[in-house]
């Protein structure tokens, strides 16, 4: 039989390509357009529920009742047997501190490997938030980047860190709450494989 040419033009190719394929240009996408993928066909219908990378920006929003509701829905949504390898997030002039810990928590259970976090404006609160906590909490990660400008309250750390697989850090404008003055070395004794730190506009509070 043969295929007019007509027909060959609606083929769908992309569409045909296996799901790794396919899972892997999503990797280039925000969450936002990973999700809107679902609306192209029953075929990608359910396939977001599978990304491996977790990248938002909330100026793509227009309120943090909207960014929370969309984050709240797609780590509900999406399927848990698989591993998150990314969470890249961007704040700007509106975050909460819950919101933070939430990805932290989301990204432990699932092994997340690179973590960036950056968060430029005010915030919701002036009071200072201690997040060793939280971070000692995700062992798996290799990849760190946080950085915390112009908010109300400061970003703490106030004790070591055991982040036993972490090869690369970056940190900014992280408060670091001790007398001691070895405390940034102290912080990173249980990071055995750490190679790249860099520390960049932080300071050191006494308790």
């Amino acid at each position: 039989m043969k295929i007019s040419r007509c027909s060959q033009r609606k083929t769908d190719r992309i569409s045909e390509l296996p799901n790794c394929i396919l899972l892997y240009i999503m990797t280039f996408l925000s969450l936002q357009e990973v999700v809107q993928t679902s609306a192209l066909s029953k075929r990608w219908k359910h396939l977001w529920k599978y990304t491996s990378n977790l990248i938002l920006n909330n100026t793509q929003f227009q309120t943090t009742a909207n960014f929370r509701s969309f984050l709240d829905k797609f780590l509900t949504h999406r399927d848990r047997s698989c591993p998150l390898h990314k969470i890249d997030v961007d704040f700007d002039y509106f975050f909460s501190f819950q919101i933070l810990s939430k990805l932290f928590k989301y990204g432990m259970a699932h092994k997340v490997e690179s973590v960036t976090i950056n968060a430029f404006g005010a915030g919701y609160t002036h009071r200072n938030i201690e997040i060793t906590n939280i971070m000692s909490s995700c062992r798996f990660i290799k990849h760190l980047e946080l950085s915390f400008r112009e908010t109300r309250g400061k970003v703490i750390f106030s004790r070591s860190l055991d982040l036993h697989e972490l090869t690369y850090c970056r940190l900014r404008e992280i408060s670091f709450s001790s007398n001691d003055k070895n405390t940034c070395v102290n912080l990173f004794l249980g990071c055995r494989k750490l190679s790249t730190l860099i520390i960049d506009c932080c300071s050191l509070i006494g308790t």
